[in-house]
């Protein structure tokens, strides 16, 4: 019988609640993602994603915390002008 070690990394979600209380999600790095500014790890009821496309061409993801998702977004809208959907927008009719 041979006999084999294997290592498996858990990572824990770092939300605090307003109470302080520590969310319980824990799991592998595909599930436990890190705010790209402040690296803190979030599960997914706590992180937010944000998609950048250029042309069409490239799709950029992103995962925040909630309060650097609004600081991204805003420094966006202040580098490229608010580009929200439009109504009516889209192809010719």
């Amino acid at each position: 019988m041979s006999k084999r070690t294997v290592k498996i990394e858990l990572f824990h979600c770092d939300y605090k609640d307003k109470d302080g209380e520590r969310c319980d999600m824990e799991g592998e790095r595909s599930q436990i993602k890190e705010c790209a500014l402040c690296g803190t790890d979030l599960c997914s009821r706590h992180y937010q994603i944000l998609s950048v496309s250029n042309n069409n061409m490239r799709y950029l993801t992103y995962f925040f915390c909630e309060a650097h998702s609004e600081e991204f977004i805003n420094t966006l809208i202040s580098t490229f002008g608010d580009t929200s959907p439009v109504e009516g927008g889209g192809m010719a009719k």
